[in-house]
Formats: structure tokens, sequence, C-alpha cells
């Protein structure tokens, strides 16, 4: 059954506290902030008292309600943990001590979870560009929230909690499964290439040409031309260029990349150029690129955590006859598709769980739970 519960001005539960600590420059002071979306108070940095204009500022303490005037219409509001617990705000950041005999924190907290109430209480801000909008104190103070008797508000509380709980068991068995999958795929592709090693393998260096690096490359002959887009080790530049591996009769190579320890594989069109640090192999006649594309995919950021060509030239591919390598190609592709399909699934899963909690929260504070 539905409850109606009164609605009563913020001002009537809490009330904002003066700006306490005066600044001296020689001090050092941690300061906290507010996500915004309603994600709560966060530690921020420490820093120098000379190094902000700031004469004064507010001290937190666990349980006080805090947000930015600049960012409140964003939802920028939390209640204080206990890991904030002595930092500092600065006076943009209006604090309150609530009445614990009027409001529970908790129940205050997840009701500034939910997206229309803040627009409901920054709706008092002023200002005519919305990103310029600041919500004052006063304003705020006068918002009316849902505060039935802190029974009700404890029962709620513990109830959406105990809700949230299951669903972050629910997420936590999804991201699970989610990475069982992978390793799966990765497990059963390497068996694949273990299983026909009895073919013989060649070192990375004799099965693939190292294309050099500074120059200007066109499609099939990889020769240097004018100038082009550059291919850099940055994950930026490989917008626009293909991520997964290329069908059947392309000429398009695989770009393998190292910076920072870590390695990339991408199918790349032409035409291209590169810089220092990275490098293309293009596989000999005898091998399938897209066969060459499943053996370094997934495995190299692994097992070339250095990243340099010289461990990289002495890897060794098996290598079957063409007709095995495109019997192995077409198995993992299948598989593959199966991976897609089950990652879209949880994907899926993943968008309504999310929902979830907003949803829960919602019929919460319309006394619907």
């Amino acid at each position: 059954m539905k409850q109606v519960w009164p609605k009563l001005p913020l001002g009537d539960a809490m009330h904002q506290r003066d700006c306490d600590v005066a600044v001296d420059a020689e001090e050092s002071y941690q300061f906290a902030g507010v996500y915004c979306f309603g994600r709560g108070v966060f530690r921020g940095q420490e820093k120098l008292g000379n190094q902000f204009a700031y004469q004064r500022l507010t001290r937190l303490r666990s349980g006080d309600f805090v947000y930015p005037k600049l960012m409140a219409w964003e939802g920028a509001f939390g209640v204080v943990p206990a890991n904030c617990d002595g930092c500092v705000v600065s006076p943009e950041f209006p604090v309150f001590e609530l009445d614990r005999e009027r409001i529970n924190p908790e129940f205050l907290s997840f009701y500034f979870q939910i997206p229309r109430v803040w627009e409901e209480v920054s709706g008092g801000s002023t200002g005519t560009n919305v990103r310029r909008r600041r919500l004052h104190p006063d304003n705020f103070l006068r918002a009316e929230v849902p505060m039935p008797p802190l029974a009700e508000q404890r029962r709620v509380v513990a109830r959406i909690e105990e809700l949230a709980g299951q669903i972050y068991e629910v997420r936590t068995l999804r991201d699970q499964a989610d990475q069982g999958t992978l390793l799966l795929f990765e497990t059963q592709k390497r068996r694949m290439f273990e299983s026909v090693r009895h073919y013989g393998e060649r070192p990375m260096e004799n099965a693939s040409v190292r294309v050099p690096n500074g120059s200007r490359y066109d499609k099939a002959t990889v020769q240097p031309s004018g100038a082009v887009p550059v291919l850099s080790q940055s994950e930026e530049s490989f917008l626009g260029f293909h991520n997964d591996a290329p069908s059947v009769g392309t000429e398009n190579l695989p770009l393998v990349t190292f910076a920072n320890h870590t390695c990339a594989v991408r199918f790349i069109d032409f035409p291209f150029s590169t810089i220092q640090n990275v490098f293309l192999m293009k596989p000999v006649p005898d091998l399938d690129a897209r066969y060459f594309y499943h053996f370094l995919h997934g495995r190299m950021p692994q097992e070339f955590y250095g990243g340099h060509w010289s461990e990289v030239s002495l890897l060794k591919i098996p290598v079957p006859p063409l007709l095995v390598q495109q019997r192995i190609v077409a198995e993992l592709d299948a598989l593959q598709a199966e991976v897609d399909a089950l990652k879209h699934l949880q994907a899926e899963t993943a968008i309504e769980l999310d929902a979830l909690l907003p949803s829960i929260l919602d019929k919460a504070f319309k006394g619907e739970l």
C-alpha cells in the first residue's frame, strides 16, 4: 500500500555551518569534493595554504551534508562519509549539520541519488546559463523533501540496502561470467594452436616481414609514397582502423604497436605512415592473415610485456598447411561469434541492472517500497 509522507523544508532538519578554519599559508589541508550525478563525496587533493586564495575553509564532519553551489543542478550532493571526516572544503561548498532527531543521513543520501530530485531542489539556482547556475543555501533550505518518522526512514534505508546488495551480487556474478567467457575463448584458442605445432614452427622474424617505420605505405606493395595520416602508439591513432580480423582475401596488415610496456594488434587500411615504436608485421605468403591475427591477438600483451622487437621476433608460430589454417580460422570465427552474442546479452543485462537501483529509489521515496 502506498504511503503518503509529509514534505517539509530541508531547513527543518538541518542548518548551515560556518567556515570554521582560518587558513595558514604554511599548513597543509586535505580537500574533499563532491561527484556529480549523486555519486557522493570523495577525498580530493592535499594543498598547502599558500596554494589557494581562500582565507577560510569549512572542516567536514562525518554525516554532514555538502554540495558545490555551481554544480548542484548536475546532482553534486552528498552526505560526508567516514573517510572524508576532517577534510575541508572551500566557501563555494555550503556545509550543513543534520538534526539526527529529524532526518537519517542515509535516508537523505539515497534521496539525493534520484535524478528528478536534483532539478527540483536546484530549481532555485540563480543564473540564466544552465552551467553557471548557482544554488544559494537559503534556496536549498527552502526545498521540501519527504520526511516520514525516523523509524520509517530507517526501515526504508534497510530495505534499499537489502535490494542494493542483491543487485551488487548479481552484477558480480555477471562480471565473473564475462571474464570466464573470455578466458574460455582464449584457452580454446591456445589449444587449437598447440594442436598444430607438430606441423612445424617458425620464429616470427621468419614468418613475417617487418615493415620499417617513418614512411608512408600504400596497398599491396607496402611501398613508401606521399604524406598521409600517421599511426602512432597512442590509442587515438587507431580511430578509423579495423580492430577485428580481416575478411577473406584482404590485403590489410596486422599493426603491432608498443608503448608504455603494452602492445595492441590492429588491422589497418591503406594508405598510412608510422613513427617510432610502431611497426608492422606482414605475414609471409603461406600464412593466412586471419590465422596470423588470431595467433597474435590476446596473447602478445601478456607474453611480451617489455614490448621490444627483439622479443617479438623470437615468438614461434605454428605453420600448418593453408587449408588447416583456414579451418582453425573458421572455428575461431564461429567461437568468436558465440562469445560476441553472449557479451551482447551480458551488456543488455548490465543495462537492466543499472536501471534497477534508480527505479527502487524512486519507488522508495514515493512510499511504494
